[in-house]
């Protein structure tokens, strides 16, 4: 995602969340003839979402997640926690900071990767879908206490197929992305459907 952002001409802070992925990801855009600034942020890390504050993000795309499935009834309580850690907590504590910035300049745009699993729930994702679930709730709560300083708020619901789980727990990407006014449906290159809910 932050590769094709930057081809499209955007300035991109594409994030990984090992330092050893920074040169491979690097050395990718010079591959496709782009150029983009890669950092190393883990959204759970104290230190990592503070250094994050000073990279002037203009557009934060909240890409962190990841998903272990199974029987709500039998899911360690490690697990649950986990995933909360990384999909929800880490991506709301690490907005915080950079919506109090956006909040101060009366601009700017917030956009959480969440999932169609935020909107329903199937068996065997309980966990996962409870905290894209909470994602939703965040982001809504977001837009409507942050309209009064010019500061926008809207989740991307994709099916499983197009989200990126099994990556690393850690994306961020600065994008302008577009933002209707009223949720609508658009289509990825494939035959995947996927929703952009826009609050306001």
């Amino acid at each position: 995602m932050s590769l094709r952002l930057a081809e499209l001409g955007h300035a991109v802070v594409a994030c990984v969340e090992i330092i050893a992925q920074v040169n491979t990801l690097r050395a990718e855009g010079r591959d496709r003839g782009v150029e983009l600034r890669v950092e190393k942020l883990v959204v759970t890390d104290e230190g990592d979402r503070a250094k994050a504050l000073d990279w002037g993000v203009d557009v934060p795309l909240n890409n962190a997640g990841i998903s272990d499935g199974g029987a709500t009834v039998d899911l360690p309580a490690e697990v649950i926690r986990r995933q909360f850690e990384v999909n929800v907590f880490g991506q709301v504590l690490l907005t915080q900071g950079i919506a109090k910035q956006m909040a101060a300049k009366k601009s700017g745009r917030i956009v959480f990767m969440s999932s169609v699993a935020g909107l329903t729930v199937d068996p065997f994702t309980g966990a996962y879908a409870a905290s894209k679930h909470a994602v939703e709730a965040f982001a809504d709560a977001l837009d409507q206490e942050l309209a009064e300083y010019g500061v926008t708020v809207a989740t991307i619901n994709p099916p499983p197929a197009s989200t990126t789980t099994t990556g690393p727990p850690s994306r961020m990407s600065s994008s302008t992305p577009k933002r209707s006014s009223r949720p609508a449906s658009t289509s990825s290159r494939g035959k995947t459907p996927c929703t952009v809910t826009s609050f306001r």
